[in-house]
Protein backbone atom coordinates (compact mmCIF):
# COMPACT_ATOMS: atom_id res chain seq x y z
CA UNK A 1 0.00 0.00 0.00
CA UNK A 2 1.69 3.25 -1.40
CA UNK A 3 5.38 1.75 -0.05
CA UNK A 4 4.29 2.73 3.46
CA UNK A 5 5.36 0.72 6.34
CA UNK A 6 2.11 1.78 8.24
CA UNK A 7 0.90 -0.01 10.94
CA UNK A 8 -3.31 -0.48 10.41
CA UNK A 9 -3.49 -1.17 14.02
CA UNK A 10 -1.07 2.35 14.80
CA UNK A 11 -4.20 4.38 13.11
CA UNK A 12 -7.18 2.36 14.18
CA UNK A 13 -5.69 3.32 18.29
CA UNK A 14 -4.71 7.05 17.08
CA UNK A 15 -8.09 7.39 16.13
CA UNK A 16 -10.41 6.32 19.09
CA UNK A 17 -7.70 8.07 21.23
CA UNK A 18 -8.23 11.19 19.25
CA UNK A 19 -12.59 10.82 19.05
CA UNK A 20 -12.13 10.09 22.97
CA UNK A 21 -10.54 13.21 23.91
CA UNK A 22 -13.05 14.84 21.52
CA UNK A 23 -16.23 13.16 23.04
CA UNK A 24 -15.17 14.52 26.80
CA UNK A 25 -14.42 17.65 25.43
CA UNK A 26 -17.89 18.36 23.73
CA UNK A 27 -19.57 16.50 27.28
CA UNK A 28 -17.68 19.74 29.10
CA UNK A 29 -19.04 22.46 26.75
CA UNK A 30 -22.55 20.61 26.28
CA UNK A 31 -24.13 23.49 28.63
CA UNK A 32 -22.17 26.39 27.10
CA UNK A 33 -23.15 24.48 23.49
CA UNK A 34 -26.95 24.54 24.11
CA UNK A 35 -26.90 28.24 24.82
CA UNK A 36 -25.08 29.41 21.93
CA UNK A 37 -26.28 27.28 19.48
CA UNK A 38 -22.54 26.20 19.19
CA UNK A 39 -22.87 22.32 18.61
CA UNK A 40 -20.75 21.93 14.83
CA UNK A 41 -18.15 18.71 14.61
CA UNK A 42 -14.66 19.50 14.96
CA UNK A 43 -12.95 18.75 11.61
CA UNK A 44 -9.93 16.27 11.97
CA UNK A 45 -7.17 16.76 9.72
CA UNK A 46 -4.23 14.47 8.70
CA UNK A 47 -0.62 16.27 8.94
CA UNK A 48 2.05 14.93 6.72
CA UNK A 49 5.81 15.92 6.69
CA UNK A 50 7.98 15.68 3.46
CA UNK A 51 11.57 15.36 3.77
CA UNK A 52 12.40 17.73 0.70
CA UNK A 53 10.22 20.04 -0.14
CA UNK A 54 8.54 21.26 -3.56
CA UNK A 55 9.40 24.53 -5.68
CA UNK A 56 6.87 24.40 -8.03
CA UNK A 57 3.80 27.28 -7.15
CA UNK A 58 0.93 25.23 -7.97
CA UNK A 59 -2.17 26.89 -6.35
CA UNK A 60 -4.64 24.64 -7.68
CA UNK A 61 -5.96 22.04 -4.72
CA UNK A 62 -6.13 18.56 -5.89
CA UNK A 63 -9.23 15.90 -5.12
CA UNK A 64 -8.95 13.14 -3.10
CA UNK A 65 -11.82 10.38 -3.29
CA UNK A 66 -13.04 8.95 0.45
CA UNK A 67 -14.75 5.94 1.83
CA UNK A 68 -17.02 8.25 4.18
CA UNK A 69 -18.10 11.58 3.38
CA UNK A 70 -17.51 14.22 5.60
CA UNK A 71 -20.12 16.23 4.29
CA UNK A 72 -24.10 14.72 3.76
CA UNK A 73 -26.74 15.63 1.55
CA UNK A 74 -28.22 17.80 4.57
CA UNK A 75 -25.02 20.14 4.12
CA UNK A 76 -25.12 23.77 2.89
CA UNK A 77 -23.73 24.37 -0.23
CA UNK A 78 -23.17 27.64 -2.37
CA UNK A 79 -21.99 27.48 -6.08
CA UNK A 80 -19.92 30.29 -7.07
CA UNK A 81 -20.64 30.21 -11.19
CA UNK A 82 -19.68 32.17 -14.41
CA UNK A 83 -21.55 35.34 -15.52
CA UNK A 84 -24.92 35.07 -16.26
CA UNK A 85 -25.72 32.51 -13.10
CA UNK A 86 -29.50 31.90 -14.13
CA UNK A 87 -28.97 29.25 -16.59
CA UNK A 88 -26.43 27.21 -13.90
CA UNK A 89 -28.94 27.93 -11.51
CA UNK A 90 -31.58 26.15 -13.84
CA UNK A 91 -29.30 23.07 -14.44
CA UNK A 92 -29.37 22.71 -10.74
CA UNK A 93 -32.52 22.51 -10.22
CA UNK A 94 -33.42 20.78 -13.16
CA UNK A 95 -30.65 17.87 -11.91
CA UNK A 96 -32.39 17.57 -8.54
CA UNK A 97 -29.36 18.67 -6.54
CA UNK A 98 -30.43 19.49 -2.67
CA UNK A 99 -27.76 20.35 -1.28
CA UNK A 100 -27.11 23.39 -3.68
CA UNK A 101 -28.66 26.09 -1.69
CA UNK A 102 -27.80 29.15 -3.18
CA UNK A 103 -26.05 29.80 -6.89
CA UNK A 104 -24.49 33.30 -7.32
CA UNK A 105 -21.72 34.49 -9.98
CA UNK A 106 -19.02 36.83 -10.41
CA UNK A 107 -20.81 40.15 -10.65
CA UNK A 108 -22.89 39.35 -7.35
CA UNK A 109 -19.52 38.84 -5.57
CA UNK A 110 -18.27 42.46 -7.07
CA UNK A 111 -21.78 44.40 -6.55
CA UNK A 112 -23.84 43.00 -3.85
CA UNK A 113 -21.04 41.35 -1.35
CA UNK A 114 -18.51 43.54 -1.85
CA UNK A 115 -18.94 45.11 1.11
CA UNK A 116 -17.22 43.35 4.05
CA UNK A 117 -20.44 42.70 6.17
CA UNK A 118 -21.86 40.75 3.45
CA UNK A 119 -19.13 39.26 2.71
CA UNK A 120 -18.92 37.53 5.87
CA UNK A 121 -22.77 36.99 6.09
CA UNK A 122 -21.82 34.69 3.25
CA UNK A 123 -19.31 32.64 4.70
CA UNK A 124 -21.23 31.94 7.73
CA UNK A 125 -24.11 30.99 5.78
CA UNK A 126 -23.02 28.25 4.12
CA UNK A 127 -20.72 25.00 5.21
CA UNK A 128 -19.10 24.75 1.86
CA UNK A 129 -18.25 26.67 -0.81
CA UNK A 130 -18.04 25.07 -4.54
CA UNK A 131 -16.70 27.08 -7.41
CA UNK A 132 -16.31 27.01 -11.26
CA UNK A 133 -12.74 25.66 -11.63
CA UNK A 134 -12.44 28.70 -15.01
CA UNK A 135 -12.65 31.33 -12.19
CA UNK A 136 -11.25 29.71 -9.33
CA UNK A 137 -8.50 32.06 -9.80
CA UNK A 138 -10.26 34.97 -9.14
CA UNK A 139 -11.57 33.94 -6.00
CA UNK A 140 -8.72 35.50 -3.43
CA UNK A 141 -9.22 38.88 -4.31
CA UNK A 142 -12.85 38.62 -4.65
CA UNK A 143 -13.55 36.72 -1.24
CA UNK A 144 -10.95 37.90 0.77
CA UNK A 145 -8.68 36.52 3.64
CA UNK A 146 -11.10 35.86 6.22
CA UNK A 147 -12.55 33.02 3.93
CA UNK A 148 -9.52 31.20 3.62
CA UNK A 149 -8.53 32.07 7.54
CA UNK A 150 -11.64 29.66 8.49
CA UNK A 151 -10.80 27.11 5.87
CA UNK A 152 -14.08 27.92 3.55
CA UNK A 153 -12.28 28.49 0.42
CA UNK A 154 -14.31 27.36 -2.28
CA UNK A 155 -13.56 23.59 -3.87
CA UNK A 156 -13.18 23.47 -7.77
CA UNK A 157 -15.69 21.76 -10.08
CA UNK A 158 -16.17 20.98 -13.72
CA UNK A 159 -19.14 22.60 -14.63
CA UNK A 160 -18.42 22.26 -18.05
CA UNK A 161 -19.49 18.60 -18.04
CA UNK A 162 -23.14 17.24 -18.83
CA UNK A 163 -23.61 15.22 -15.96
CA UNK A 164 -23.55 18.20 -13.18
CA UNK A 165 -25.30 16.51 -10.43
CA UNK A 166 -22.40 13.69 -10.77
CA UNK A 167 -19.58 16.07 -11.05
CA UNK A 168 -21.01 17.95 -7.84
CA UNK A 169 -21.87 14.78 -5.73
CA UNK A 170 -18.12 13.26 -6.46
CA UNK A 171 -16.90 16.96 -5.23
CA UNK A 172 -19.09 16.18 -1.39
CA UNK A 173 -17.68 13.15 -0.84
CA UNK A 174 -13.84 14.23 -1.39
CA UNK A 175 -11.49 16.07 0.74
CA UNK A 176 -8.48 18.34 -0.86
CA UNK A 177 -4.82 18.44 -0.88
CA UNK A 178 -3.60 22.45 -1.17
CA UNK A 179 -0.13 21.90 -2.70
CA UNK A 180 2.71 24.35 -1.03
CA UNK A 181 5.96 25.07 -1.01
CA UNK A 182 7.20 24.30 2.56
CA UNK A 183 7.36 21.01 4.02
CA UNK A 184 3.92 20.94 5.91
CA UNK A 185 0.64 19.62 4.30
CA UNK A 186 -2.89 19.50 5.86
CA UNK A 187 -5.44 17.45 4.77
CA UNK A 188 -9.26 17.28 5.99
CA UNK A 189 -9.72 13.62 6.79
CA UNK A 190 -13.18 12.72 8.68
CA UNK A 191 -14.80 15.19 11.87
CA UNK A 192 -15.49 14.63 15.11
CA UNK A 193 -18.75 12.31 14.45
CA UNK A 194 -16.89 9.40 12.99
CA UNK A 195 -16.69 6.07 14.36
CA UNK A 196 -12.86 4.99 15.15
CA UNK A 197 -13.15 2.51 12.14
CA UNK A 198 -14.17 5.36 9.71
CA UNK A 199 -11.87 7.50 10.33
CA UNK A 200 -9.05 5.12 10.02
CA UNK A 201 -10.71 3.52 6.90
CA UNK A 202 -10.42 6.92 5.30
CA UNK A 203 -7.22 7.06 6.39
CA UNK A 204 -6.01 4.06 4.69
CA UNK A 205 -7.75 4.62 1.40
CA UNK A 206 -6.75 8.35 0.87
CA UNK A 207 -3.04 7.43 1.41
CA UNK A 208 -2.35 5.84 -1.95
CA UNK A 209 -4.17 9.35 -3.74
CA UNK A 210 -2.56 11.53 -1.40
CA UNK A 211 1.20 10.20 -2.66
CA UNK A 212 0.75 10.13 -6.16
CA UNK A 213 -0.18 14.17 -5.29
CA UNK A 214 3.66 14.51 -3.45
CA UNK A 215 7.00 14.65 -5.60
CA UNK A 216 9.11 11.67 -4.82
CA UNK A 217 5.41 10.27 -3.24
CA UNK A 218 6.08 7.87 -0.62
CA UNK A 219 9.75 8.06 -0.52
CA UNK A 220 9.44 11.90 0.52
CA UNK A 221 7.19 11.32 3.67
CA UNK A 222 8.69 11.52 6.89
CA UNK A 223 5.84 11.56 9.19
CA UNK A 224 1.61 11.28 9.15
CA UNK A 225 0.02 12.13 12.65
CA UNK A 226 -3.85 13.16 13.19
CA UNK A 227 -4.97 16.47 15.04
CA UNK A 228 -7.78 18.65 15.57
CA UNK A 229 -7.66 22.74 16.28
CA UNK A 230 -8.18 21.97 19.90
CA UNK A 231 -6.01 18.87 20.37
CA UNK A 232 -2.39 17.67 19.75
CA UNK A 233 -1.15 15.63 16.93
CA UNK A 234 -1.15 11.57 17.58
CA UNK A 235 1.94 9.97 15.32
CA UNK A 236 0.72 7.03 12.86
CA UNK A 237 3.83 6.70 10.89
CA UNK A 238 7.57 8.17 11.20
CA UNK A 239 10.36 7.52 8.54
CA UNK A 240 13.15 6.17 11.31
CA UNK A 241 15.57 6.30 8.68
CA UNK A 242 18.79 8.04 9.50
CA UNK A 243 19.48 10.74 6.75
CA UNK A 244 22.46 9.83 4.39
CA UNK A 245 25.37 11.74 4.68
CA UNK A 246 27.14 12.79 1.24
CA UNK A 247 30.57 12.07 0.72
CA UNK A 248 32.91 14.73 0.50
CA UNK A 249 35.34 14.36 -2.10
CA UNK A 250 39.19 15.12 -1.17
CA UNK A 251 40.19 17.76 -3.78
CA UNK A 252 43.96 19.20 -4.42
CA UNK A 253 44.09 23.16 -3.86
CA UNK A 254 46.20 24.34 -6.78
CA UNK A 255 48.74 27.58 -5.62
CA UNK A 256 47.19 30.55 -6.87
CA UNK A 257 48.73 33.23 -7.88
CA UNK A 258 48.40 36.75 -6.48
CA UNK A 259 46.49 39.50 -7.82
CA UNK A 260 49.97 41.71 -7.81
CA UNK A 261 51.70 39.42 -9.60
CA UNK A 262 48.80 38.45 -12.46
CA UNK A 263 48.85 42.28 -12.67
CA UNK A 264 52.71 42.59 -12.99
CA UNK A 265 52.23 39.85 -16.24
CA UNK A 266 49.12 41.69 -18.12
CA UNK A 267 51.10 44.66 -17.92
CA UNK A 268 54.64 42.58 -19.12
CA UNK A 269 52.84 40.89 -21.78
CA UNK A 270 51.12 44.04 -22.99
CA UNK A 271 54.05 46.29 -23.23
CA UNK A 272 57.20 44.44 -24.50
CA UNK A 273 58.90 47.89 -25.24
CA UNK A 274 59.21 48.20 -21.42
CA UNK A 275 60.66 44.78 -20.70
CA UNK A 276 63.25 45.57 -22.89
CA UNK A 277 64.56 48.38 -21.02
CA UNK A 278 64.48 47.16 -18.14
CA UNK A 279 66.80 44.20 -19.16
CA UNK A 280 69.69 46.28 -18.67
CA UNK A 281 69.30 47.62 -16.03
CA UNK A 282 68.80 44.03 -14.46
CA UNK A 283 72.15 43.08 -16.04
CA UNK A 284 73.46 46.04 -14.16
CA UNK A 285 72.59 45.06 -10.49
CA UNK A 286 73.80 41.06 -12.04
CA UNK A 287 77.59 42.24 -12.97
CA UNK A 288 80.39 40.26 -11.00
CA UNK A 289 82.87 42.28 -8.62
CA UNK A 290 85.39 41.80 -11.27
CA UNK A 291 83.74 44.44 -13.77
CA UNK A 292 82.54 47.09 -11.24
CA UNK A 293 86.29 47.13 -10.61
CA UNK A 294 87.45 47.51 -14.47
CA UNK A 295 84.74 50.31 -15.12
CA UNK A 296 86.09 52.68 -11.59
CA UNK A 297 89.61 52.22 -13.48
CA UNK A 298 88.79 53.27 -16.73
CA UNK A 299 86.80 56.14 -15.15
CA UNK A 300 90.65 57.33 -13.26
CA UNK A 301 92.25 57.10 -16.23
CA UNK A 302 92.07 59.44 -19.17
CA UNK A 303 91.21 57.97 -22.61
CA UNK A 304 91.99 59.64 -25.48
CA UNK A 305 89.18 60.60 -27.68
CA UNK A 306 88.68 58.96 -30.71
CA UNK A 307 88.25 61.11 -34.25
CA UNK A 308 85.31 61.26 -35.47
CA UNK A 309 84.82 61.82 -39.37
CA UNK A 310 82.71 64.54 -40.64
CA UNK A 311 78.99 63.76 -41.08
CA UNK A 312 78.95 60.62 -39.25
CA UNK A 313 77.59 61.18 -35.63
CA UNK A 314 78.65 59.17 -32.91
CA UNK A 315 76.80 56.00 -31.98
CA UNK A 316 75.05 55.82 -28.25
CA UNK A 317 76.26 53.45 -25.63
CA UNK A 318 74.37 50.47 -24.71
CA UNK A 319 74.28 51.82 -21.13
CA UNK A 320 74.03 55.44 -20.94
CA UNK A 321 74.58 56.79 -17.88
CA UNK A 322 71.73 58.46 -15.84
CA UNK A 323 71.58 61.48 -15.79
CA UNK A 324 71.48 63.56 -12.73
CA UNK A 325 68.64 65.77 -12.25
CA UNK A 326 69.41 69.15 -11.38
CA UNK A 327 68.84 70.80 -7.85
CA UNK A 328 66.82 73.79 -8.36
CA UNK A 329 67.19 76.02 -5.32
CA UNK A 330 63.90 77.46 -4.43
CA UNK A 331 63.86 81.00 -3.35
CA UNK A 332 61.34 82.50 -0.98
CA UNK A 333 59.18 84.89 -2.35
CA UNK A 334 60.46 89.06 -1.96
CA UNK A 335 58.06 90.81 0.71
CA UNK A 336 56.35 93.44 -1.34
CA UNK A 337 57.79 97.19 -0.50
CA UNK A 338 55.70 98.96 1.14
CA UNK A 339 54.33 102.20 -1.04
CA UNK A 340 56.29 105.36 -0.48
CA UNK A 341 54.38 108.84 -0.03
CA UNK A 342 56.00 111.62 -1.43
CA UNK A 343 55.10 115.06 -0.33
CA UNK A 344 54.74 117.45 -3.04
CA UNK A 345 55.32 121.01 -1.42
CA UNK A 346 53.38 123.68 -3.07
CA UNK A 347 54.65 126.89 -4.07
CA UNK A 348 54.05 129.81 -1.68
CA UNK A 349 51.94 132.21 -4.59
CA UNK A 350 49.69 128.92 -4.43
CA UNK A 351 49.11 129.09 -0.96
CA UNK A 352 48.54 132.64 -0.56
CA UNK A 353 45.98 132.10 -3.17
CA UNK A 354 44.27 129.50 -1.56
CA UNK A 355 44.02 130.80 1.39
CA UNK A 356 42.34 133.93 0.00
CA UNK A 357 39.99 131.77 -1.49
CA UNK A 358 38.94 130.19 1.87
CA UNK A 359 38.87 133.81 3.08
CA UNK A 360 36.50 135.14 0.65
CA UNK A 361 33.90 131.94 1.14
CA UNK A 362 34.30 132.53 4.57
CA UNK A 363 33.46 135.92 4.43
CA UNK A 364 30.12 134.57 1.88
CA UNK A 365 28.61 132.25 4.28
CA UNK A 366 28.92 134.57 7.34
CA UNK A 367 28.47 138.36 6.43
CA UNK A 368 27.94 139.06 10.79
CA UNK A 369 31.33 137.78 11.15
CA UNK A 370 32.95 139.93 8.47
CA UNK A 371 31.51 143.27 9.92
CA UNK A 372 32.61 142.20 13.38
CA UNK A 373 35.85 141.73 12.20
CA UNK A 374 35.96 145.25 10.13
CA UNK A 375 35.15 146.75 12.87
CA UNK A 376 37.74 145.28 15.29
CA UNK A 377 40.07 146.38 12.61
CA UNK A 378 39.16 149.99 12.34
CA UNK A 379 39.12 150.23 16.09
CA UNK A 380 42.61 149.12 16.23
CA UNK A 381 43.56 151.71 13.83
Amino acid sequence: MSQLAINQDQVLKASSALLEYLAKKASNKSEKADLLGDDEAETVRLLLTTKNISLKNNFKPARIPLKSSIYNEETSVCLITKDPSKAYDDRVKKSGISFVHKVIDVQDLKSTYLPFEARRNLRDSYQLFMVDDRIAPKMPKLLGNKFFERKKQPVNVDLTKSDIKRELTKALNSTYLYPSTGSNLSIKIGSSDFTPEQLCENIINALPHITEKIPKKALNIKYLGIKTHSSISLPIYTDVEPVKKRKVESTTVEETPSKSAKKTASSDAKSPKKKAATEPSSAKKETPVAAVKATKANKEAPAASPKVSKGKKEAPSAVEEKKETPIVAVKAPKEKKQPTVTVVKAPKEKKEAAVSNIQAVAEKKSPQVNRRSKRTKAAAK
